[in-house]
């Protein structure tokens, strides 16, 4: 296989306590059977708490989420106690790979990064230059038409440029969209009312 990883992909470090939306708030956290049954078996006060931290439904098993659906290991400092006290290799699948994706097509292996994760759209939106794309046996990133090329495809060049059409119906449509999702917090709605008005 060959990895294709946007040119940023390496530099990506989780916030921590810095995050304003952390994923471990507002989100159920699945936990892998391999470390559940970890969790399950681990002595002292810790472990007692992640027991009671745990449920199953369904066949999966996930934490029960404190007030405010936060991750009972989440500090008030935005700190996880399981790094703190156990280590990252203590994560469950989830917490240890997220926001880290990967799919596979034909010998290419695509890993991203979700644009869920304010440091990751930090990253992408701290260049002006294009996005390139870093692939394990090319000795230079490439920019997408090459990315396309090197697995067989050829681009239609209009379709390689993107040019913005500011209209109010396109902003109109936009802001439809993003009403459309789940707000990520609070504030969310009322942002998308005053660019409305």
């Amino acid at each position: 296989m060959i990895c294709v990883y946007p040119d940023f992909y390496r530099r990506f470090a989780c916030k921590a306590g810095d995050c304003l939306h952390s994923c471990c708030r507002g989100w159920e956290i699945d936990v892998d059977e391999e470390s559940s049954a970890y969790y399950r078996t681990l002595p002292g006060k810790l472990g007692c708490e992640l027991r009671a931290a745990l449920k199953q439904e369904d066949g999966v098993w996930h934490f029960r989420l404190k007030d405010g659906d936060r991750c009972p290991f989440l500090r008030e400092d935005g700190l996880c106690r399981l790094i703190l006290e156990l280590g990252e290799q203590a994560l469950c699948d989830i917490c240890a790979l997220h926001p880290r994706f990967y799919g596979e097509l034909n010998e290419f292996e695509f890993c991203g990064l979700g644009l869920s994760c304010e440091k990751v759209c930090e990253l992408l939106l701290s260049s002006s230059e294009p996005l390139r794309f870093v692939l394990d046996d090319e000795p230079e990133p490439i920019d997408f038409a090459a990315l396309l090329r090197r697995m067989g495809l050829e681009p239609a060049e209009e379709l390689l440029r993107f040019t913005p059409r500011p209209t109010q119906g396109r902003y109109r449509e936009l802001l439809r969209r993003m009403a459309e999702t789940e707000p990520i917090d609070a504030a969310w709605p009322e942002e998308l009312a005053a660019l409305r008005e």
